[in-house]
């Protein structure tokens, strides 16, 4: 079977490299006032819209937030599956306290479940025959296997909003509601969104307006913080009033205890996790300098979900996103496992 496989691979490979002997052009932004409404632009060009949708694949778990809530679901995609044991740390970190915090509900039954890991996957990708693939731009370097099985559309996890710098999940949701003949109910969930900022904007006010905040991860290395980029989180960082540290300038790195001092943020957002990372935040609990911290003292530390916050930015994950931050700033809400409630 193995050898059949990569022979039709081969042979389709071919067939798509002596089709198409000019490169796609790389597309500089993922939409266009002038598109032909046929056609989208994705990152690997300008292509044409899928004429059905009822097999097709999704080799990306970020995407599949954007599927979910345009109510149109992939034959199979990349995504964890449930722990056989539910009582594994591992299992729960990653599972029950991310992947199934966002499709806790069946919103992804039915849809079989691709391995991450591109060789493990591909005789399945072409057994199922799919009508197209969707892939995210960090699939670049598989492009053309998967174009010698169907027609496929590499589509960015987020793009960057000019006006605040922040990451934005709405240009990619309207891209993928383009895709997927759901342009109406992306604009829907847009609009969902933006009242419930909206809403939230106005009970809270001026209350938080110029604080310091700090988005990071509990090392289960014992290294210290993993620091999130700036960009990361609007609902924290512009939406809602809050702001960096003004002397926070390491990003995508670690931050020794000692140097949190020097931050001292208003409010922290951290996650903790199930396996390693809980250990290393007991001990950090009782380190003085953590005791002293602003945030701390005044029980302005929230714990997030890894998963639901970081690995995912759709429709789905904001809401969530929303709802946690502004939930904890007007009421102290902590959903978390691992911080005691004020």
């Amino acid at each position: 079977m193995k050898k059949i496989t990569s022979v039709l691979l081969t042979l389709g490979l071919l067939a798509t490299i002596a089709g198409c002997s000019n490169a796609k052009p790389q597309a500089n932004s993922t939409s266009s006032e002038n598109e032909d409404p046929n056609t989208i632009t994705v990152v690997n060009g300008e292509l044409p819209l899928p004429e059905k949708y009822d097999n097709f694949l999704v080799f990306s778990g970020t995407h599949l937030d954007h599927l979910v809530s345009l109510d149109v679901l992939p034959t199979a995609a990349v995504m964890p599956k449930p722990p056989e044991d539910p009582n594994a740390p591992a299992g729960v970190s990653y599972y029950n306290d991310g992947f199934g915090t966002i499709y806790q509900n069946g919103e992804l039954d039915g849809v079989e479940a691709l391995s991450k890991h591109f060789d493990e996957s591909i005789e399945r990708i072409i057994e199922l025959q799919p009508d197209f693939i969707i892939a995210t731009d960090s699939e670049q370097e598989y492009l053309d296997k998967f174009e010698a099985i169907a027609p496929t559309y590499l589509i960015p996890g987020y793009t960057i909003d000019e006006k605040t710098g922040m990451r934005d999940w709405k240009e990619i949701h309207r891209l993928m509601g383009k895709l997927l003949g759901k342009s109406e109910k992306a604009e829907e969930n847009i609009a969902t969104y933006e009242a419930l900022l909206k809403d939230y904007q106005d009970k809270i006010g001026d209350s938080v307006k110029g604080k310091t905040a700090l988005i990071y991860q509990i090392s289960s290395t014992g290294k210290g913080l993993w620091m999130s980029d700036g960009e990361s989180a609007p609902q924290i960082y512009s939406d809602l009033g809050m702001t960096l540290p003004e002397n926070f300038t390491l990003t995508g790195d670690y931050y020794a205890v000692e140097e949190l001092v020097t931050l001292n943020p208003d409010y922290m957002f951290v996650s903790i996790g199930s396996t390693g990372g809980a250990k290393e935040f007991e001990q950090l609990m009782k380190n003085p300098i953590w005791k002293n911290l602003t945030a701390v003292k005044n029980g302005h530390v929230f714990e997030f979900s890894h998963y639901a916050w970081t690995q995912t930015n759709g429709y789905l994950s904001n809401t969530k996103k929303l709802k946690d931050v502004g939930e904890f700033l007007l009421n102290g809400t902590q959903t978390g496992t691992h911080i005691p409630s004020k």
